[in-house]
Protein backbone atom coordinates (compact mmCIF):
# COMPACT_ATOMS: atom_id res chain seq x y z
CA UNK A 1 0.00 0.00 0.00
CA UNK A 2 1.05 3.02 -1.01
CA UNK A 3 2.30 5.84 1.76
CA UNK A 4 3.59 8.61 -0.24
CA UNK A 5 7.27 8.54 -0.84
CA UNK A 6 9.91 11.74 -0.10
CA UNK A 7 12.71 12.65 -2.00
CA UNK A 8 16.26 13.34 -0.01
CA UNK A 9 19.42 15.22 -2.27
CA UNK A 10 22.83 15.84 -1.48
CA UNK A 11 26.18 16.75 -3.78
CA UNK A 12 23.97 15.00 -6.65
CA UNK A 13 23.28 12.31 -4.86
CA UNK A 14 19.37 11.45 -4.53
CA UNK A 15 17.60 8.60 -2.25
CA UNK A 16 14.05 8.42 -2.86
CA UNK A 17 11.98 6.93 0.31
CA UNK A 18 8.56 5.19 -0.93
CA UNK A 19 7.09 2.35 -2.23
CA UNK A 20 9.41 0.56 -5.24
CA UNK A 21 6.93 0.21 -7.42
CA UNK A 22 5.50 4.11 -7.38
CA UNK A 23 9.12 5.48 -7.24
CA UNK A 24 10.46 2.83 -10.08
CA UNK A 25 7.70 4.00 -12.83
CA UNK A 26 9.00 7.79 -12.27
CA UNK A 27 12.47 7.03 -13.13
CA UNK A 28 12.86 7.79 -16.25
CA UNK A 29 13.57 4.17 -18.87
CA UNK A 30 17.39 3.18 -20.05
CA UNK A 31 18.82 5.48 -17.33
CA UNK A 32 20.07 3.46 -14.51
CA UNK A 33 23.74 1.58 -14.78
CA UNK A 34 23.63 -0.43 -11.68
CA UNK A 35 20.38 -1.85 -9.51
CA UNK A 36 21.40 -3.83 -6.83
CA UNK A 37 17.71 -5.64 -5.45
CA UNK A 38 17.06 -6.69 -1.88
CA UNK A 39 13.44 -6.97 -1.31
CA UNK A 40 11.83 -8.67 1.99
CA UNK A 41 11.87 -11.92 1.37
CA UNK A 42 8.29 -13.40 2.51
CA UNK A 43 9.82 -15.25 4.94
CA UNK A 44 7.08 -13.91 8.04
CA UNK A 45 9.52 -11.02 9.59
CA UNK A 46 8.68 -8.08 11.70
CA UNK A 47 10.21 -4.69 10.23
CA UNK A 48 8.88 -2.74 12.11
CA UNK A 49 4.87 -1.85 11.16
CA UNK A 50 6.03 -4.04 8.21
CA UNK A 51 5.02 -7.83 8.55
CA UNK A 52 7.30 -9.38 5.89
CA UNK A 53 4.57 -11.79 4.48
CA UNK A 54 2.23 -12.15 1.56
CA UNK A 55 -1.08 -13.76 1.40
CA UNK A 56 -0.03 -16.07 -0.45
CA UNK A 57 3.72 -17.61 -2.28
CA UNK A 58 1.84 -16.61 -5.97
CA UNK A 59 0.82 -12.94 -4.10
CA UNK A 60 4.39 -12.70 -3.80
CA UNK A 61 5.84 -13.71 -6.85
CA UNK A 62 3.39 -11.75 -8.82
CA UNK A 63 4.79 -8.23 -6.57
CA UNK A 64 8.59 -9.71 -7.06
CA UNK A 65 7.55 -9.77 -11.31
CA UNK A 66 6.02 -6.26 -11.08
CA UNK A 67 9.65 -4.52 -9.78
CA UNK A 68 11.98 -6.73 -11.80
CA UNK A 69 9.78 -5.63 -15.15
CA UNK A 70 10.48 -2.04 -13.86
CA UNK A 71 14.06 -2.76 -12.80
CA UNK A 72 14.62 -4.50 -16.10
CA UNK A 73 13.37 -1.15 -17.91
CA UNK A 74 15.08 1.52 -15.85
CA UNK A 75 18.31 -0.53 -16.92
CA UNK A 76 20.85 1.20 -20.03
CA UNK A 77 21.73 -1.41 -22.78
CA UNK A 78 24.92 -2.18 -20.88
CA UNK A 79 23.93 -2.30 -17.48
CA UNK A 80 24.06 -4.96 -14.96
CA UNK A 81 21.38 -5.83 -12.07
CA UNK A 82 22.35 -8.12 -8.75
CA UNK A 83 19.13 -9.57 -7.23
CA UNK A 84 18.56 -11.23 -3.88
CA UNK A 85 16.16 -13.48 -2.48
CA UNK A 86 15.63 -16.35 -0.20
CA UNK A 87 16.25 -19.96 -0.72
CA UNK A 88 12.37 -20.75 -1.35
CA UNK A 89 12.27 -18.01 -3.70
CA UNK A 90 14.78 -17.34 -6.14
CA UNK A 91 14.04 -20.53 -8.51
CA UNK A 92 10.84 -18.54 -9.05
CA UNK A 93 12.48 -15.64 -10.10
CA UNK A 94 15.57 -17.34 -11.34
CA UNK A 95 12.68 -18.74 -14.06
CA UNK A 96 11.29 -15.74 -14.67
CA UNK A 97 14.53 -13.42 -15.06
CA UNK A 98 15.89 -16.23 -17.64
CA UNK A 99 13.23 -15.60 -20.24
CA UNK A 100 14.00 -11.44 -19.74
CA UNK A 101 17.35 -10.44 -19.56
CA UNK A 102 20.76 -12.75 -19.50
CA UNK A 103 21.52 -14.20 -16.51
CA UNK A 104 25.49 -13.80 -15.97
CA UNK A 105 26.40 -15.65 -12.63
CA UNK A 106 24.66 -17.14 -10.03
CA UNK A 107 26.19 -16.33 -6.71
CA UNK A 108 26.19 -18.04 -3.76
CA UNK A 109 26.52 -15.97 0.15
CA UNK A 110 27.53 -18.13 2.32
CA UNK A 111 27.43 -17.94 6.18
CA UNK A 112 26.51 -20.37 8.94
CA UNK A 113 23.29 -19.43 11.08
CA UNK A 114 23.17 -23.31 11.75
CA UNK A 115 23.75 -23.44 15.41
CA UNK A 116 21.50 -20.22 16.13
CA UNK A 117 18.28 -21.65 13.63
CA UNK A 118 18.58 -24.92 13.49
CA UNK A 119 18.01 -27.42 16.15
CA UNK A 120 15.86 -30.24 14.67
CA UNK A 121 17.16 -30.06 11.61
CA UNK A 122 20.06 -27.96 8.60
CA UNK A 123 20.06 -24.19 9.20
CA UNK A 124 20.07 -21.53 6.51
CA UNK A 125 23.75 -21.77 5.47
CA UNK A 126 23.51 -19.34 1.86
CA UNK A 127 21.73 -16.65 0.16
CA UNK A 128 21.55 -16.88 -3.20
CA UNK A 129 21.46 -14.06 -5.79
CA UNK A 130 21.64 -13.67 -9.79
CA UNK A 131 24.29 -11.01 -11.85
CA UNK A 132 21.51 -10.13 -14.28
CA UNK A 133 22.82 -8.09 -17.72
CA UNK A 134 20.97 -6.38 -21.14
CA UNK A 135 23.75 -7.39 -23.21
CA UNK A 136 26.28 -10.27 -22.12
CA UNK A 137 28.83 -9.40 -24.77
CA UNK A 138 28.49 -5.36 -23.56
CA UNK A 139 28.40 -4.72 -19.90
CA UNK A 140 30.87 -3.16 -16.75
CA UNK A 141 32.04 -5.34 -14.17
CA UNK A 142 34.60 -3.51 -12.02
CA UNK A 143 36.38 -6.60 -11.46
CA UNK A 144 39.86 -4.27 -11.25
CA UNK A 145 37.75 -1.96 -8.11
CA UNK A 146 36.42 -5.03 -6.45
CA UNK A 147 40.50 -6.52 -6.36
CA UNK A 148 41.63 -3.33 -4.83
CA UNK A 149 38.59 -2.99 -2.51
CA UNK A 150 39.50 -6.79 -1.35
CA UNK A 151 43.57 -5.49 -0.89
CA UNK A 152 42.13 -2.49 0.81
CA UNK A 153 40.01 -4.63 3.57
CA UNK A 154 43.60 -7.52 3.82
CA UNK A 155 45.62 -4.15 4.62
CA UNK A 156 43.03 -2.96 7.59
CA UNK A 157 43.38 -6.72 8.91
CA UNK A 158 47.36 -7.11 8.52
CA UNK A 159 47.46 -4.18 10.36
CA UNK A 160 45.23 -5.22 13.33
CA UNK A 161 46.94 -7.80 14.02
CA UNK A 162 50.59 -6.28 13.77
CA UNK A 163 48.44 -4.18 16.54
CA UNK A 164 47.39 -6.67 18.35
CA UNK A 165 50.67 -8.49 18.39
CA UNK A 166 52.24 -5.83 19.68
CA UNK A 167 50.29 -5.35 22.33
CA UNK A 168 50.73 -8.77 23.60
CA UNK A 169 54.53 -8.57 23.91
CA UNK A 170 54.03 -5.22 25.72
CA UNK A 171 52.34 -7.18 27.66
CA UNK A 172 54.49 -10.11 28.44
CA UNK A 173 57.59 -7.57 28.33
CA UNK A 174 59.26 -9.91 25.59
CA UNK A 175 60.53 -7.56 23.09
CA UNK A 176 63.95 -8.75 23.79
CA UNK A 177 63.19 -12.70 23.23
CA UNK A 178 61.93 -12.12 19.47
CA UNK A 179 63.52 -12.81 16.97
CA UNK A 180 65.20 -10.96 13.79
CA UNK A 181 62.21 -10.50 11.73
CA UNK A 182 59.38 -10.19 14.46
CA UNK A 183 61.90 -7.46 16.43
CA UNK A 184 62.18 -5.59 13.04
CA UNK A 185 58.20 -6.16 12.62
CA UNK A 186 57.04 -4.43 16.60
CA UNK A 187 59.64 -2.09 16.40
CA UNK A 188 58.34 -0.66 13.18
CA UNK A 189 54.70 -0.68 14.65
CA UNK A 190 55.87 1.07 17.82
CA UNK A 191 57.57 3.51 15.77
CA UNK A 192 54.05 4.77 14.40
CA UNK A 193 51.64 3.63 17.45
CA UNK A 194 52.59 3.96 20.97
CA UNK A 195 51.84 0.79 23.49
CA UNK A 196 47.73 0.97 24.71
CA UNK A 197 48.21 1.86 27.96
CA UNK A 198 44.63 3.71 28.49
CA UNK A 199 41.34 3.23 26.94
CA UNK A 200 41.52 5.28 23.32
CA UNK A 201 39.70 5.53 19.93
CA UNK A 202 41.75 2.53 17.41
CA UNK A 203 40.95 3.42 14.18
CA UNK A 204 43.76 5.94 13.93
CA UNK A 205 45.75 3.50 14.86
CA UNK A 206 44.62 0.62 12.39
CA UNK A 207 45.32 3.46 9.78
CA UNK A 208 48.71 4.32 10.87
CA UNK A 209 49.84 0.86 10.63
CA UNK A 210 47.57 0.30 7.27
CA UNK A 211 50.03 2.98 5.73
CA UNK A 212 53.33 2.02 7.21
CA UNK A 213 52.87 -1.79 5.63
CA UNK A 214 51.28 -0.44 2.22
CA UNK A 215 54.74 1.42 2.00
CA UNK A 216 56.32 -1.47 2.95
CA UNK A 217 57.57 0.56 6.02
CA UNK A 218 59.37 -2.42 8.04
CA UNK A 219 62.57 -0.11 8.40
CA UNK A 220 65.44 -1.03 10.21
CA UNK A 221 66.51 2.21 11.50
CA UNK A 222 63.63 2.58 14.48
CA UNK A 223 63.64 6.02 15.74
CA UNK A 224 60.06 6.87 17.43
CA UNK A 225 58.35 9.01 16.58
CA UNK A 226 55.76 9.28 19.30
CA UNK A 227 58.58 8.96 22.09
CA UNK A 228 59.27 13.04 21.87
CA UNK A 229 56.00 13.78 21.86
Amino acid sequence: MSTGSRRFESDGHVIHLGDALEVLAAIPDASVNLVFADPPYNIGKQFGSFKDAWPSVEDYAKWCTEWLDLCISKLTSDGSMYVMSSTQAMPLLDLYLRERIHILSRIVWTYDSSGVQARRSFGSLYEPMLLCVKDKRRYTFNAGRHALEILDNVKDIIAIEFLTASQAVDLIDGAERLGVGTSLAYRSVREVVRPLQHDRELAPDIASIGALTQRGGLNPDWSPAWVAS
